[in-house]
C-alpha cells in the first residue's frame, strides 16, 4: 500500500517465490522491503529494491537435514534507530527443530541488506527449557541493542510456563546468557480458546526508540489464563511486563484490555508497537467481550504513559467466526496478528473470515498528532547584537497538529545544536538560561522540539549573535577593572542579588535624605560613539532618584520602581566625565531606597596601539635590533616562534639571537604585545625575520692526487656546485705553482721546479661572509727526470700494502753510480734513502719504524726514474 493502507495492490504468490509459511515483514531506512519465511525446511529472506515489483531470495540458514527437521516460528527484524551504530541491521532468528541445537532458539544478522548473513547462533540454552524454546520475537533499543524474547516450554504438552530473553550489545556479534524474565504464567497453547483455531501465547516485544522520556524502555506481552502466577481463572487475558534498565530487571505484571475481570471473555494472541515518533503504545488482540461463543472481533489498546495505564476500543467493524483453512495444518487460521505505528497512525493488522475465507484486514487509526513546529523565536533569526542575558520565547505552531504539552530547548555553537545545552525539558514557551551561559561577540545556534503524547516536531533551527563582551560588568566583584572614583556621603558597592547579568552590579551607598552618593570615571574618547548602560532603581516616586551626568550635565534620572532599564547616549571625542549620582530628599523613603548600574559599553577611547616594526634580513652571524613602537601602554612584551632569544622581552627595542631552529627554517615570525591599564585590554603586532646563511662547506676537491711536472704542467680541480657563491681557491704551498679560478673548478699550472705535497682547498663566499673551508686534497708533485728525454724504468714493491719491509724490483738493471731509491711521507719529507749499486736487479727495505700510512717511493738511476705508491699498515 502507498496511501496508508487505503487501498492495497500485490500478487497472490508469496515474495520471493514459495515457502512454507511463517512470514515476517520489514522495511528499512533506504527503502529496501524484506521477508522473511519457512523455505526448504530453514529460514529465508526475500528482498526488494523496487518497491516488491522484484524480489530476490537468499537461503539464512538450512535444516539439519532429517526428516522431521525444521526452522520454525521464525521472526525478522530490522535495526531503523536514527541513533543506533548498527542502523540498517536485520536480525533473523527462529526454533531449530534437528540438529545440535534441538529445541533452542538461533539468530543470523545481516549487515548488506540481506544479501549475505553471518551465524547462526544457539541464544536460548542458558534458560534451560524443559521441553523447548518457541515463538521467538526480536526488537531493538535506540543504540543498536538486539532483543529476543520467546516461550519456554518446560513441561510439554503443557501450556507456555516462562518467558526466556536474550540479549547483544553489539550489533548480534555476541549475546550475554539467556535468562528468564518471567516464570510461573500460564499460555493457551493446549488449553486453546473457545474459538475453531489453533493458538499460542508467543511474547511479543517492542521497544521505545524515541527521543522521549521513555526512550530504551522494553515491553513484552503475551496472553494468560488468569492473572499471572495464580494462572486459573475463566478469563484469558493480555498481560504486559516492561524493563526500564535494558532487560535487567522487569515489572509485575500490567493487564491490557480493559474490560471487567472474570467474566469468562477471551483476549488472546497479542502484537505490540511503540510509536518511534513519540514513545505511544499501541496493542492489537483478538476478543469476544461483546461477542461471546465462536466469534471474535479484534480490539487496540493504547498507552500513552509507558504502559501504567491503557485505552481499549473495537478496530474491527464486524464480529467474524474464526475457522481452519482448509487445507493446511490442523486449525490453522494464522499464528499471528500484526500491528505498526508511525507519528500517531497507527495500523492493526489481523486473519478475518468474514466472507468465508480467510483474509488480511487492516483499520488505520489515529492516536493523535504531534503538535506543529514552533514559531516566532526570540532571538529573531539571524538577530545580531543579542544581550548575553537574553531569554528565549516562541509561540505554538498554528499548522495543522495538536497542542505541545512540553518543549525541549536546545542551544549550540553546532548545527543541529546541544553542545551548550542538549534537550532541557521546559513546560512553558519561554526559557532564560543560567547566568554566564552565553558569551560575548559569539555566534549560536537554537532550535525548539514541541512535544505532546503523540509525538514531537522540531522547529527550524534558529542562529543569533551575542553582542561583544561588556567593558563593565562588575564580574570582578569591585571597581579595580577602570579607575572608578567616589564622591558625596557615601561611596557605592559591588554587590550580589540584584543584577543584570551575572552575579555583581553596581550599588549605590547607604545615605539618608538630604544626602548623595556618586559613581564616577574619566575617559579619554577617540571620537563621536555611545556609551550604553543598564540602570535599576527602587525608590520613592519623585523624590529620591538616579540621575545620569555627562561632564556635570545631567542626561536622565529615574526614580520609583523601575526595574532594569536600558539607555544610550551619544558623546564626542576628548576627555568626559560620566557619573551615575543617586540623591534623596528631605524626607521620605520607598522600596530598597537604592539604585543600580550594570553592563556597561563606552565609547571607543584613544587606543593602546602596538608595532612591532619592520621586517628585517641578518646574515647567520648577525644579531637583529627591534624597532618597536607602542602608545598608551603599561608594559611589552616580545615573543618569538622560533627558538632564539631577546635579550629584554619588556624594552621596545630588544637585541633578538636567533637560535639553530630560526637558521634551519631560515624565517621566524617575531611578535610584540602591548598591555593597556585594563585588564584584557592588549594589542599584538608581528614583523618576520630572515636569517641569511653563510655558504656550506664545499666538498673536497677532486682532480689528480699525483703530478709528474715532467709530462703534466697543469691539473683541473673541481667542488660541489653552490648557488649565489664566489669562489676562493688556494694552493699551498704557494711556489708549488699558480691558481687560475673558474667557480666551482680551478686550473693548477705547476712549477716544473717544484717537488714535494702541495695541498689545495676552496671555499664559498657571499654577501654573508666567508664559510667553511673544504678539507684539503693532498697532492705528490713529482719530476722524475728533469730537464731532458726521460727513459721510463719499471718498478715493483712486494708485497703491497705491507708490514713496512717490501721487496723492490727492477725492470732492468741499474746503469747508474748515482742511483738512488728514496722514501717520502705525505707531507713531503723524506723518511729513508738507499742507494743501488750498478747491476742491481732488486732491493729491500725496512721502513716499519715509520708507521702505518700511505708512502711514494722515487726511483732515480741517472736519466731514468720512476714513483710507486706504499702503503703500510
Amino acid at each position: 500500500s502507498f496511501d496508508g493502507a487505503i487501498t492495497w495492490g500485490g500478487s497472490i504468490q508469496g515474495a520471493g517465490g514459495t515457502n512454507q509459511g511463517d512470514p515476517a515483514a520489514a522495511i528499512g531506512m533506504n527503502g529496501y522491503y524484506y521477508a522473511g519465511q519457512i523455505k526448504n525446511s530453514g529460514q529465508a529472506v526475500a528482498w526488494s529494491d523496487d518497491e516488491g515489483a522484484t524480489w530476490t531470495t537468499v537461503q539464512v540458514a538450512n535444516a539439519a537435514g532429517g526428516f522431521n527437521d525444521l526452522l520454525d516460528k521464525n521472526h525478522l527484524w530490522i535495526d531503523n534507530s536514527l541513533t543506533s551504530p548498527h542502523n540498517g541491521n536485520l536480525y533473523d532468528a527462529w526454533t531449530a527443530f534437528g540438529g545440535s541445537n534441538d529445541n533452542e532458539i538461533e539468530i543470523s544478522y545481516s549487515t548488506d541488506n540481506g544479501q549475505t548473513w553471518i551465524g547462526p547462533v544457539n541464544i536460548s540454552s542458558a534458560v534451560n527449557a524443559g521441553s523447548h524454546n518457541q515463538g521467538v520475537n526480536i526488537s531493538t533499543g535506540p543504540q543498536g541493542q538486539v532483543y529476543a524474547a520467546w516461550t519456554i516450554y518446560d513441561n510439554w504438552p503443557q501450556d507456555e510456563n516462562a518467558i526466556g530473553f536474550a540479549r547483544s550489545l553489539d550489533g548480534g556479534q555476541t549475546y550475554e546468557p539467556a535468562y528468564r524474565i518471567i516464570e510461573n504464567i500460564r499460555g493457551i497453547r493446549n488449553t486453546e480458546t473457545s474459538k475453531n483455531m489453533r493458538v499460542n501465547s508467543f511474547p511479543c516485544m517492542a521497544v521505545d526508540i524515541s527521543d522521549g522520556p521513555r526512550s530504551g524502555w522494553i515491553y513484552v506481552v503475551w496472553s494468560n489464563i488468569g492473572v499471572p502466577g495464580e494462572n486459573n481463572g475463566p478469563d484469558i487475558d493480555v498481560y504486559m511486563i516492561r524493563s526500564q534498565d535494558g532487560g535487567s530487571t522487569w515489572t509485575s505484571p500490567k493487564r491490557v484490555n480493559q474490560d471487567e475481570m472474570n467474566q469468562g471473555h477471551e483476549h488472546y494472541m497479542p502484537w505490540i508497537t511503540c510509536d518511534p515518533a513519540s514513545g505511544a503504545l499501541s496493542v492489537v488482540f483478538y476478543d469476544d467481550r461483546n461477542v461471546g461463543g465462536s466469534s471474535v472481533e479484534v480490539f487496540c489498546a493504547n498507552s500513552y504513559d509507558g504502559g501504567d495505564t491503557w485505552e481499549d476500543f473495537a478496530v474491527s467493524d464486524i464480529a467474524f467466526t474464526p475457522a481452519p483453512i482448509p487445507g493446511l495444518a490442523s486449525g490453522y487460521m494464522g499464528d499471528y496478528l500484526g500491528i505498526t505505528a508511525q507519528n500517531g497512525y497507527v495500523y492493526p493488522c489481523w486473519t478475518d473470515n468474514r466472507d468465508g475465507f480467510a483474509m488480511t484486514y487492516v483499520s488505520p487509526y489515529k492516536t493523535g498528532a504531534a503538535p506543529a513546529a514552533a514559531i516566532e523565536p526570540y532571538p529573531t533569526d539571524g538577530q545580531q547584537l543579542v544581550l548575553p542575558f537574553t531569554h528565549f520565547a516562541w509561540t505554538d505552531g498554528t499548522i495543522e497538529g495538536d497542542t505541545a504539552t512540553q518543549y525541549r530547548f536546545f542551544l549550540g555553537t553546532n548545527n543541529p545544536p546541544n553542545n551548550i545545552i542538549n534537550g532541557e525539558f521546559v513546560n512553558d514557551t519561554f526559557f532564560l538560561p543560567p547566568a554566564g551561559t552565553l558569551n560575548g561577540n559569539t555566534p549560536y545556534k537554537w532550535r525548539i522540539r514541541a512535544m505532546n503524547d503523540f509525538g514531537y516536531t522540531d522547529s527550524p533551527v534558529w542562529s543569533f549573535r551575542t553582542a561583544p563582551p561588556a567593558d563593565e560588568d562588575f564580574e570582578s566583584g569591585d571597581f579595580t577593572k577602570w579607575e572608578w572614583y567616589h564622591e558625596g556621603d557615601s561611596q557605592w558597592t559591588v554587590e550580589e542579588g540584584v543584577t543584570k547579568n551575572g552575579v555583581y552590579a553596581a550599588q549605590s551607598g547607604d545615605i539618608t535624605h538630604n544626602q548623595s552618593s556618586s559613581l564616577k570615571l574619566e575617559l579619554d574618547v577617540n571620537a563621536f560613539d555611545e556609551i550604553n548602560f543598564w540602570v535599576k532603581v527602587s525608590s520613592e516616586e519623585g523624590g529620591d532618584s538616579l540621575t545620569f551626568y555627562i561632564d556635570g550635565l545631567p542626561k536622565e534620572s529615574w526614580s520609583g520602581e523601575t526595574g532594569w532599564v536600558e539607555r544610550t547616549y551619544i558623546t564626542g571625542p576628548g576627555p568626559h566625565v560620566f557619573e551615575w549620582k543617586y540623591a534623596k530628599d528631605e524626607q521620605n523613603s520607598e522600596g530598597d531606597d537604592a539604585a543600580w548600574v550594570d553592563f556597561l559599553f563606552f565609547p571607543e577611547l584613544v587606543g593602546l596601539t602596538a608595532a612591532a616594526g619592520e621586517d628585517q634580513e641578518i646574515c647567520q652571524n648577525e644579531t637583529a635590533q627591534m624597532a618597536g613602537q607602542a602608545n598608551n601602554y603599561q608594559f611589552v612584551k616580545w615573543y618569538t616562534s622560533g627558538d632564539g632569544t631577546f635579550d629584554d622581552v619588556n624594552i621596545l627595542n630588544p637585541v633578538y639571537t636567533h637560535g639553530g631552529q630560526d637558521l634551519m627554517n631560515e624565517t621566524v615570525m617575531l611578535s610584540m604585545t602591548a598591555y593597556g591599564e585594563l585588564e584584557g585590554d592588549s594589542i599584538m603586532d608581528h614583523m618576520t625575520l630572515t636569517i641569511n646563511p653563510l655558504p656550506m662547506q664545499p666538498e673536497m676537491p677532486e682532480g689528480p692526487d699525483y703530478v709528474d711536472t715532467y709530462y703534466t704542467s697543469s691539473s683541473e680541480y673541481t667542488t660541489t656546485e653552490i648557488e649565489n657563491v664566489s669562489w676562493v681557491w688556494t694552493l699551498m704551498p704557494e711556489e708549488a705553482g699558480e691558481v687560475v679560478p673558474d667557480a666551482n673548478s680551478a686550473i693548477v699550472n705547476w712549477s716544473s721546479e717544484f717537488q714535494g705535497l702541495a695541498t689545495i682547498t676552496v671555499m664559498a663566499q657571499n654577501d654573508c661572509g666567508d664559510g667553511p673551508v673544504s678539507e684539503e686534497l693532498e697532492i705528490i708533485v713529482d719530476n722524475t727526470v728533469g730537464v731532458g728525454e726521460k727513459d721510463e724504468v719499471s718498478v715493483s714493491v712486494r708485497p703491497n700494502p705491507n708490514n713496512g719491509i717490501f721487496t723492490l724490483e727492477f725492470g732492468s738493471p741499474v746503469t747508474s753510480a748515482n742511483a738512488y731509491i728514496s722514501v717520502m711521507d705525505q707531507n713531503g719529507r723524506e723518511r729513508y734513502r738507499i742507494y743501488p749499486e750498478e747491476g742491481q736487479r732488486n732491493a729491500t727495505m725496512n721502513i716499519s719504524n715509520a708507521g702505518s700510512g700511505t708512502y711514494f717511493l722515487i726511483f732515480k738511476d741517472g736519466e731514468r726514474g720512476a714513483v710507486e705508491k706504499v702503503i703500510v699498515r
